[in-house]
C-alpha cells in the first residue's frame, strides 16, 4: 500500500471525530444545585440564609449543566435523582425513594421541605447529593435567635398569661408546638 493510499483512508476519521465532539454532551460541566428556596428560583443561591426555630423551609435541587456562554441550564431531575440531609443529628437524611418518616424532611412533587428543629443551635447545614454521580450542594441555616446565652425552648405556651415574666414575650418561642412557620411570597407566616 503507498503513502498516499494511506493517508486518504484514514482521513475519514477526521469528519467523524469532529462529529462525535460536537454531538457529545460536556459532562464534566454538570453540577448539582439547589435551584429554589422558598419558592425563589435561583441557579446561585446564598449560601446562608436566616431562620428561626419552627420554620419550614422549600428546597428544589436540580442537575444544572453549562451553555456555551456560561449559562446554567436546568435538566430537570425528579426528586428521587437525590438524597437530602441535614447536621442536626445524625440520622436526619431523607431518601425520596423511601419513607422520610423520622427526619425533618418532607417529600413534595418537587422537592422537599426541611422542618427547621425548635432546638437548632446556632445553624444547621442542608445538603443535597446527586444519586448518579455523588456531587452535592450545600446551604447554611442560622438561627436568628442564636445568642451565646441562648437555650432553645423547652415547652409551649397556649395562653400569654402562662409565659415566663423574666423573659421579654418572643412570638418564636411562644408558638411552638401550635403549629409552623411558611414563607409565602418571601413573607413570614404562621400556619396554625
Amino acid at each position: 500500500m503507498t503513502q498516499v493510499a494511506r493517508t486518504r483512508r484514514s482521513l475519514w476519521l477526521l469528519p467523524v471525530t469532529l462529529l462525535l465532539t460536537a454531538t457529545t454532551p460536556a459532562f464534566a460541566d454538570l453540577q448539582t444545585r439547589i435551584t429554589a428556596i422558598n419558592g425563589t428560583y435561583s441557579t446561585s443561591h446564598e449560601t446562608q440564609i436566616t431562620v428561626q426555630p419552627g420554620d419550614t423551609i422549600s428546597l428544589t435541587a436540580d442537575e444544572v449543566d453549562t451553555d456555551y456562554d456560561g449559562n446554567l441550564v436546568p435538566q430537570n431531575k425528579n426528586v428521587e435523582d437525590f438524597t437530602f440531609a441535614s447536621d442536626s443529628v445524625s440520622s436526619d437524611s431523607c431518601d425520596p425513594n423511601f419513607d422520610c418518616t423520622g427526619t425533618n424532611f418532607e417529600v413534595t412533587q418537587f422537592g422537599v421541605n426541611f422542618y427547621v428543629p425548635d432546638s437548632i443551635g446556632e445553624s444547621i447545614v442542608l445538603t443535597v447529593q446527586n444519586r448518579a454521580d455523588g456531587s452535592y450542594d450545600q446551604i447554611t441555616l442560622s438561627n436568628a435567635s442564636y445568642t451565646p446565652a441562648y437555650v432553645p425552648p423547652s415547652t409551649s405556651y397556649s395562653d400569654p398569661d402562662e409565659y415566663p415574666t423574666n423573659d421579654a414575650f418572643d412570638y418564636n418561642k411562644s408558638l411552638i408546638g401550635h403549629g409552623r412557620w411558611v414563607y409565602i411570597d418571601g413573607q413570614r407566616a404562621f400556619i396554625p
